[in-house]
């Protein structure tokens, strides 16, 4: 594997993506493709076939395999969009990190104050990752692991409702009733203003 460091990482490795993209047939980049693009492109299929049962006869089947190319490469583009800006956001607390490794010397006054900072932009963003990781490791049947991701995400993002909700639905979901009753009473403890005034 190459290590491609720096700004342009990621456009390098998108447009390696694209080259091999080009160079393979769509049937054997299905493998790669996500349940809901496969859903899709049977949803496409279906409907050509549809069209050719009507009378209409499209006689150029290229030209579907074509847009579903065009379709899976555009899909993950919007993701190589989205990783890029995300990193374009968190590479000045990157790079302030002086030590990749742990070292029991403790962290200077600025080396403290970046992770401070680091962990809020991470807690202001989306609950989307939590959850999805809690979700996937529920369709792996590893609800021990869903259950501690949940009650960390619970205990130290507790800025947002979201994930309380989700934690709540969740748990209601699998049966614990009481497990939800309590993320609901943690998010309407969490939600009540202070009395100080605040």
């Amino acid at each position: 594997m190459i290590f491609i460091g720096g700004k342009g990482k990621f456009s390098v490795l998108f447009d390696s993506f694209r080259e091999l993209a080009a160079s393979r047939p769509l049937r054997a980049l299905s493998e790669l493709r996500t349940a809901e693009e496969l859903e899709a492109a049977a949803r496409a299929k279906g409907e050509f076939k549809n069209q050719e049962s009507e009378g209409e006869i499209h006689p150029n089947d290229g030209l579907t395999e074509a847009k579903e190319l065009e379709t899976y490469i555009s899909l993950r583009e919007e993701l190589y969009k989205k990783t890029k800006d995300f990193d374009s956001k968190i590479i000045d607390f990157e790079t302030a990190i002086r030590r990749p490794y742990y070292n029991f010397r403790p962290l200077d006054v600025t080396e403290l104050e970046n992770y401070h900072n680091y962990l809020d932009f991470i807690e202001g963003c989306d609950d989307l990752n939590k959850i999805r990781y809690v979700l996937c490791m529920e369709a792996r049947k590893n609800t021990d692991v869903a259950e501690n991701a949940l009650a960390r995400a619970t205990h130290v993002f507790v800025k947002q409702p979201e994930i309380h909700l989700f934690a709540a639905r969740f748990r209601e979901h699998n049966g614990n009733i009481e497990g939800a009753i309590i993320a609901c009473l943690l998010l309407a403890s969490n939600a009540m203003p202070d009395n100080n005034g605040d």
